[in-house]
């Protein structure tokens, strides 16, 4: 991940966007969600922006996966979605749900590795007008289809699926049991739920000032509740009536965040009070639009410096994976 070539691609998608308003207003709805458990205006408005900057420092797949010794990012994220497909159970003639599909890599990159069907559900209007544009470019209308909706009351039928899965989708949920009673209402009796989600560990200490001001400083930028442990996740979906199988974290040789420190010139452009002093004085001479200093604080070089802190402090993980699973008999 290259830092100068992301502040580039940012510099061209926020161009004739007024940032100061997407800021005041981002930390409106921010502060409306909090007060009222929904935040799906404030994720609607967040990807409104930034789905087009986030698709060009990190491609059309935005989570973070950890690489085995030698692996590209590329190669990392193909390892994980065949991970996903083999907890699936996933391949030819099986048709399986995608919760939070976002501008649609994963499904696209799934789709072609099985050979199946995927059904993607985004409450974005511009993710799935991308999703859209990058699915017919692909030539994967047969196998593909993403729809605009709420997660939590899924635009689907009973047990219509052989198995669904979410990556850094159910995060975005303050209410939590909403979605999962959903995913377990449109499977079939026996199917899988496969979840890889950005998690609070044990470590987290609530008594620490650091680590939560780190904390607010992602679930602020981002638009997200409080961040659960794996294990409040895991205990949510029993109550609803899955089994939790596994849980696993899959980094290994590198930790979740090793793309932003593979290039230690990456984060240091990302922390650097210098960076930051020169970003303002660009904004200042109009180089930079108005707002790109607050903007970059809090959306950009904030949330990656916070991810990276939090990483290496172990108080938040960003591979974790779950199989949950519909019973047979309910």
């Amino acid at each position: 991940m290259n830092v100068v070539k992301g502040y580039l691609h940012t510099m061209k998608a926020v161009k004739g966007r007024d940032l100061r308003a997407f800021h005041d207003r981002h930390m409106q709805l921010y502060s409306k969600a909090r007060s009222s458990g929904d935040h799906g205006p404030v994720t609607r408005a967040y990807y409104a922006l930034m789905a087009g900057v986030i698709e060009g420092t990190c491609g059309a797949c935005w989570h973070f996966c950890p690489p085995r010794a030698g692996e590209s990012r590329e190669a990392a994220i193909r390892s994980m979605h065949q991970l996903i497909c083999r907890l699936l159970e996933f391949g030819p003639g099986r048709h399986v749900l995608e919760i939070g599909c976002g501008i649609g890599g994963t499904m696209r990159s799934m789709a072609l590795y099985t050979g199946g069907r995927v059904a993607g559900v985004t409450i974005g209007h511009e993710e799935i007008r991308r999703a859209h544009e990058l699915i017919g470019q692909a030539g994967l209308e047969a196998q593909c289809i993403a729809v605009e909706g709420d997660c939590q009351h899924l635009p689907f039928p009973d047990a219509a699926f052989d198995g669904a899965y979410a990556i850094y989708a159910l995060k975005y949920l303050a209410r939590i049991d909403r979605v999962l009673s959903e995913a377990f209402r449109v499977l079939r009796p026996g199917a899988p739920l496969v979840v890889y989600d950005i998690h609070r560990t044990e470590r987290f200490n609530p008594s620490d000032t650091e680590h939560v001001r780190l904390m607010k400083a992602l679930e602020h930028a981002t638009g997200m509740p409080p961040l659960l442990t794996a294990a409040a996740l895991a205990d949510a979906a029993r109550q609803i009536g899955f089994d939790c199988e596994t849980r696993m974290d899959i980094s290994q040789e590198y930790p979740w965040y090793h793309d932003f420190v593979v290039n230690p010139i990456n984060a240091w452009l990302v922390t650097s009070p210098g960076i930051r002093r020169l970003v303002g004085l660009l904004e200042a001479v109009r180089f930079l639009p108005a707002g790109f200093r607050r903007f970059n604080d809090t959306f950009l070089a904030g949330t990656v410096a916070a991810l990276i802190a939090m990483g290496r402090l172990g108080i938040l993980t960003g591979s974790s994976v779950m199989v949950l699973r519909k019973p047979l008999v309910h």
